[in-house]
Parts: C-alpha cells; sequence; structure tokens
C-alpha cells in the first residue's frame, strides 16, 4: 500500500499539469484574437488615414447607361450613372475618347462636367458620338474625377470640338468606362448637352 501523501502529492501534480496546459490554452487564445483585433483595427486605421490624405481613393462613380460594353448607341444620346464620396473642391467629368485610325482608344473631346443630385445620379442628356461616317466605330464613353480649382476654368466652348491627344491637366482619376459602338448617323443636330 502507497503512502497517503505521495499519492496526494501525484494527484496535485497531474491536477497542475493539467491546469497549466489549460491556463497556456487560454492565453494562446487570448493572444491569437488580440492580435486578430489589433490587425483588423490598423487595417480600418491606414484606411482612414489613406482616405483623409486622399479623398478622391473613396470617390466611386459608374455609367449605368448604356450598361454594356459593345452596346450600339445613337449618334444622339443620353448617359446617365451614379456617383458617391465626391467630396468639396473635386468634379465629375464625362468624356469622349474616339477611335483612331486602328480603332484604338485615341484622341479625347471634353463633354461636361456633371453635378450630381441628392441621390447620386446623373444623366447627361444631347451626347453626340462621331460624326456621319463614324457608324459602327467604337468609342469610349469614361467618367473622370477632377480638381475643380482647375477644371472649373475650363471654357467648354474652347474645348467642346477640340481633338486632344492627352486631357488637360486637373483630370486626376478615371473612374468608369464604357466602350460602345457608333449606331446609324441622323441629320438630327444634338444640341449642347445638358445635364440633369
Amino acid at each position: 500500500m502507497k503512502p497517503q501523501s505521495a499519492d496526494t502529492g501525484k494527484r496535485a501534480r497531474k491536477f497542475s499539469n493539467f491546469l497549466g496546459s489549460r491556463v497556456w490554452q487560454g492565453i494562446g487564445v487570448l493572444v491569437a484574437m488580440l492580435g486578430i483585433m489589433i490587425t483588423l483595427t490598423w487595417s480600418s486605421i491606414t484606411q482612414w488615414i489613406r482616405e483623409w490624405r486622399d479623398p478622391i481613393s473613396r470617390v466611386a462613380a459608374s455609367i449605368d447607361s448604356p450598361n454594356v460594353d459593345g452596346m450600339e448607341v445613337p449618334h444622339c444620346s443620353s448617359v446617365s450613372g451614379t456617383v458617391s464620396g465626391l467630396s468639396a473642391g473635386h468634379l465629375l467629368w464625362f468624356v469622349i475618347q474616339q477611335p483612331n485610325p486602328e480603332q484604338q482608344p485615341g484622341e479625347f473631346y471634353l463633354i461636361t462636367p456633371v453635378p450630381t443630385k441628392g441621390d447620386g445620379r446623373w444623366t447627361v442628356t444631347n451626347v453626340t458620338t462621331g460624326d456621319e461616317p463614324e457608324t459602327g466605330r467604337p468609342f469610349w464613353f469614361q467618367l473622370y474625377v477632377t480638381d475643380e480649382k482647375i477644371t472649373s476654368l475650363l471654357k467648354m466652348q474652347d474645348y467642346y470640338d477640340a481633338n486632344m491627344p492627352v486631357l488637360p491637366r486637373g483630370f486626376l482619376r478615371r473612374l468608369d468606362e464604357r466602350q460602345v459602338r457608333r449606331g446609324q448617323y441622323t441629320q438630327e443636330d444634338c444640341g449642347v448637352p445638358r445635364v440633369s
């Protein structure tokens, strides 16, 4: 028969080992959870700093109509979409890039700055896409966020019919693009683009 004190000591050591392993497992779980929380918090903080330093990074805009690439658009059409995150000091601009002789994106022509409604929707009507002989050719409808201090000084009459190899200063980032195909030409004059 074993002495009582030796048996009790053995049980105490087993309990101590069991308790120690559970404590270390618990500490490990807590450290892992703390690491995950720090990573998520740091990610949120760095995102906030990036947006604070660069407000255009949070601007999102889309061309919703026409809604698919390759869609045929008439000579005179309307274009619409949505925008969010546009802050003071920035404007949304609608631009068309016309094809070069190889049917690839070529020169730009500015259409209009696009004011947005309270719900973030925008529409440009009287959009002229190409001239008479350009039926079937590709064009690229594009949205840009711009620096209002620079682009608000642009005189549209100087740019509306101008073909530019590059966009003027102040066009900061392209937000969306829709490639379209020009449909049949009509004799009607589309008029000046209007926004609503």
